[in-house]
């Protein structure tokens, strides 16, 4: 850790530290500008900037580093030639500033980068060209309406995905079947329309693939408002619904065999909460 010397809410780096520093925090330091001051430190891997009061992404940083920590400051937007020399980063953390807008060529470049958080912000979509080195992408508390798909296609190596607590009323088809990899996906607390929009996320959640940290609810239509989307224990408790009202798992939906058989057999092909959807 240090102590940073100021000039206002300046950066003025202490002779005494070394050039050969690897890891340094100037965290709650009330900082407003970094910029260059830490360029000298050719050989800088870790950096906290956390807690300060920058308005915009630091220029002139090394670009020996890996991890750039700067939560809880005032970023608002970056622009396409911010991280443009930090071609080494594995982990960038911007969790908890006011980022509304990320200019699409601002990732392109940092092609090691495994870990970034941008949770906390006022995203209303995801970043493009979005490096296919990801590993963890959180992108939790945000305004995200809408999933773009190509901004996801590229996500190989994703592992782990927080979306949850956004603006989502539904997953468009195919989201999530180019990530191999995807392990743990959080989507808790968003906006979800139970209606046939939503069918290929409930066959996906259905299918058991990925551990997901806690059930989904409908926030729409008002009459599924408050409900699980996937009822997975309508199985075992199947003996003690009513007799009119029996239901069954087919591989993908839960159907209601008195309403939806009826249907079904006259030409439509899913029957999802009592809604028939003809795709």
């Amino acid at each position: 850790f240090l102590s940073a010397v100021l000039i206002g809410c300046v950066l003025s780096l202490p002779r005494s530290v070394p050039l050969s520093t690897a890891v340094l925090s100037v965290a709650k330091n009330q900082l407003c500008d970094v910029d260059n001051a830490l360029w000298p430190l050719r050989g800088l891997q870790e950096l906290s900037l956390s807690q300060n009061l920058l308005a915009r992404f630091p220029r002139g940083l090394p670009p020996s580093l890996e991890s750039l920590l700067l939560q809880e400051n005032r970023i608002t937007y970056i622009t396409s030639g911010a991280l443009r020399q930090l071609r080494n980063l594995t982990r960038l953390d911007l969790e908890d500033n006011r980022i509304s807008a990320i200019q699409s060529g601002a990732l392109l470049g940092l092609k090691r980068l495994q870990v970034l958080t941008l949770k906390g912000n006022k995203l209303r979509s995801l970043p493009l060209n979005l490096p296919s080195s990801l590993m963890q992408l959180d992108v939790s508390e945000n305004c995200i309406s809408s999933l773009h798909l190509p901004s996801l296609a590229a996500l190989v190596n994703l592992q782990v995905l927080k979306i949850n607590s956004n603006c989502l009323r539904s997953v468009p088809e195919n989201t999530f079947d180019s990530m191999p990899r995807l392990r743990s996906v959080d989507l808790t607390n968003n906006l979800w329309v139970c209606e046939c929009n939503i069918l290929y996320l409930y066959r996906w959640l259905l299918s058991g693939r990925l551990k997901m940290t806690t059930d989904l609810v409908c926030k729409e239509p008002v009459h599924l408002a408050h409900r699980q989307m996937v009822i997975v224990q309508l199985i075992k408790q199947k003996s003690q619904l009513q007799n009119s009202i029996m239901w069954r798992m087919n591989q993908e939906y839960l159907f209601h065999q008195d309403e939806c058989g009826k249907k079904l057999t006259a030409g439509f092909e899913r029957c999802f909460y009592g809604i028939f959807c003809k795709h």
